[in-house]
């Protein structure tokens, strides 16, 4: 069952309780206003009615007993017009109470009319008699009228307060009642919402805490003691799924990256891929092949250049020695034609200084083959320097699985469902801030590996730049060649204007046409010196074979 559905079964249920509760409540505000509208109505009514008689009886006590001590007419005439208007309403008041109480008051009633005729006849006393005798009169008889009045009356008066007293309990007692299921039914609802509140609480931080700790690993390049075991049919479940297929997918990476450079690094530029990689490997995967193929063509043309060297190197010893050969005939009758050999010794003299030329020029050509050689090592350099550019992108690449777009949708989800919860989801917003601290860390990481890559981009262009200084360090080698080829004609254009010089001396001078003791030792030398061009052209064919690109001639 995924998280959102737990929480909204979790949050239906808390409604449901809300719900109940605020039925209960409602109920017993009814049945205690019902309760209270009755006693207002019936209970209340009959006690103010109850109070109001008993007052009045008190009044009319008072107002008797002042008519009688003053005996002054106004004052009695007050009194008098008083009580017109006050027993009919004692009277009426006594007739309701009996209604609200449902008890005979007729003997109240008839008391109320013997305490007015009381009444009258104490005035009429205070009138005619004077204030002693009215006096004396309240004193003796009208006492005695009022009390009856009160006895009669005292018991609707008790029943009216004995219901009050009920309807006043029943409130209280229903108000208390639906007080208690209220708390009762709350406090369930309470200790049940905390419930599954803490075990969907549970069950999303243990696998937090798991994919924390893989992530923890992931960030210290530890991809394989990154192990997130948690699997389940929900979103932590889901998210969990993707980190395990990234870190395998990164693992895969790296480990065929590494096992291409070292390949690289032993000298094998064939390298191939068994799949071709997605995302923003499949740039490393296009640089690595680009970088191969680029070093293969440059290789396989630095090859075809020391052949040419090779051979041209071998062409100029084969004429040395010829020329040597040439040189020791020509020494053997050199003595028998020393008077005409002034003039040829300036030819040979030229062709001398033509041939050290050459033998300098040879050696340019030999010391532009060495730093050819010295540049073909600083590609292999360069080659171990982009080995350890991928040994550090290999430690740093597998944070870039934090950049998953999971990440930030779970940090949404957290924290939507934070808000919602309220004060039982501030669980969930410290989840929300954690993954959105996830999301800042990978922010951090990607920008890490591209400088990283970008490193790495910078030493292949460097490999670039090297292997096109090695080829124009071959072109020159190539440029020394033609230039000994010059020397060479010039050597045989000497040799003509040689030949031309000694027509007179005939046949001997036909026989050193060729050359002389001096330009026998000359072809030595070249001879030396193209052999040492010719070892070192087939030491760097040598350290070229050492490379094995795709396609090259065995």
């Amino acid at each position: 069952m995924s998280i959102a559905v737990r929480l909204k079964k979790g949050f239906d249920k808390l409604i449901r309780y809300t719900a109940i509760i605020g039925v209960l409540a409602i109920i017993g505000f009814v049945v205690s206003g019902a309760l209270a509208g009755s006693f207002y109505s019936q209970e209340f009514v009959a006690e103010k009615l109850q109070l109001g008689v008993r007052k009045d009886i008190q009044t009319v006590n008072k107002r008797v007993l002042l008519a009688a001590a003053t005996g002054e007419q106004d004052v009695i005439d007050e009194q008098r017009a008083d009580f017109e208007e006050r027993f009919p309403s004692m009277k009426a008041d006594i007739t309701k109470l009996g209604k609200l109480v449902n008890t005979d008051v007729s003997d109240a009633e008839a008391k109320v009319d013997a305490l007015a005729d009381a009444s009258e006849q104490i005035l009429q006393t205070a009138e005619n008699k004077g204030t002693e005798e009215a006096v004396s009169e309240y004193r003796e008889s009208f006492n005695a009228v009022s009390e009856e009045l009160a006895d009669a009356f005292e018991a609707a008066g008790n029943k009216a307060e004995a219901q009050a007293t009920t309807k006043y309990r029943a409130i209280i007692i229903s108000s208390i009642v639906d007080l208690v299921v209220i708390v009762l039914v709350g406090l369930y609802s309470f200790i049940n919402s905390r419930k599954t509140a803490a075990k969907i609480t549970e069950d999303i931080k243990k696998p937090l805490d798991e994919i924390k700790e893989g992530a923890k690993e992931l960030e210290i390049g530890n991809i394989q003691n990154a192990e997130i075991a948690y699997t389940a049919n929900d979103e932590i479940g889901e998210v969990a799924e993707s980190l395990r297929q990234a870190m395998s997918q990164i693992s895969y990476y790296i480990g065929d990256i590494d096992r291409a450079m070292k390949e690289v690094s032993d000298g094998e530029l064939a390298v191939s891929f068994d799949q071709d990689y997605i995302g923003d490997f499949k740039n490393i995967q296009n640089s690595i092949d680009y970088l191969t193929n680029h070093l293969s063509e440059s290789i396989r043309e630095i090859g075809a250049v020391s052949g040419q060297v090779t051979q041209g190197s071998d062409q100029i010893a084969q004429a040395a020695t010829q020329l040597a050969e040439s040189a020791t005939d020509q020494s053997n009758v050199v003595q028998t034609i020393s008077d005409s050999i002034s003039d040829i010794t300036e030819k040979i003299r030229a062709n001398a200084d033509n041939a050290a030329t050459m033998s300098n020029e040879v050696k340019a050509v030999t010391d532009g083959i060495r730093v050819g050689n010295e540049k073909m090592q600083d590609v292999v350099k360069a080659m171990a320097s982009i080995s350890e550019t991928s040994h550090e992108i290999s430690n740093i690449i597998s944070t870039i699985d934090e950049i998953a777009s999971q990440t930030n949708l779970l940090s949404l989800n957290a924290s939507i469902e934070a808000a919602r919860a309220g004060e039982e989801g501030k669980g969930f917003a410290v989840v929300a801030n954690q993954v959105g601290s996830l999301a800042n860390q990978s922010a951090e990481a990607a920008k890490t590996s591209t400088g990283f890559i970008n490193a790495a981009l910078e030493a292949v262009q460097n490999g670039i730049d090297i292997a096109n200084d090695a080829a124009a360090t071959l072109e020159q080698v190539a440029e020394s060649a033609g230039t000994i080829e010059s020397k060479i004609d010039e050597i045989v254009s000497a040799t003509e204007e040689q030949s031309g010089a000694v027509t007179s001396i005939k046949e001997s001078v036909q026989r050193i046409a060729g050359g002389v003791e001096t330009n026998a030792a000359s072809a030595e030398e070249t001879s030396a010196s193209s052999q040492e061009m010719t070892d070192q052209a087939a030491h760097l064919k040598d350290l070229i074979q050492e490379f094995h690109v795709e396609g090259a001639a065995e």
